[in-house]
């Protein structure tokens, strides 16, 4: 037991909690086990949806993430070929051969984007059936 004049040490919450009870280092240690062991239970519980009760969702299950990434994806495609088609007809309305080379590149790679997620190349009409 230390005196009133010798304080002990604190240096932080754990510290001055530690002086508070008079807990000695394995004491101590068996607090810091019980806390982890705590913790790491209630992170796994709650990653299980087991605290929903409580009103803490668990993370996202393989369906949910399936079907934000069938939302994400159709969001894609719909975005994808807005773009190739406006680039299309800008590539279409230009007389600049040097302009449309670039479009050309760029629709390309638009292209294979579109490609990547939808599983084919998004249909181009021939400028002479563009619609302005």
């Amino acid at each position: 037991m230390r005196s009133h004049e010798d304080p002990p040490d604190v240096t932080g919450a754990f510290s001055a909690l530690s002086a508070g009870f008079g807990l000695n280092r394995r004491q101590q240690a068996l607090v810091l086990r019980i806390l982890w062991v705590l913790t790491v239970s209630i992170h796994i519980a709650w990653a299980c949806g087991w605290l929903s009760i409580l009103g803490l969702v668990g993370f996202a299950r393989a369906n949910e993430v399936s079907q934000i990434q069938q939302t994400v994806n159709a969001s894609a495609r719909v975005t994808l070929s807005q773009e190739i088609r406006a680039q299309i007809r800008t590539r279409c309305s230009t007389t600049d051969q040097t302009i449309a080379d670039s479009l050309t590149r760029y629709i390309d790679s638009l292209q294979n984007e579109y490609e990547r997620i939808a599983g084919q190349r998004y249909p181009e009409l021939p400028c002479r059936a563009q619609g302005g």
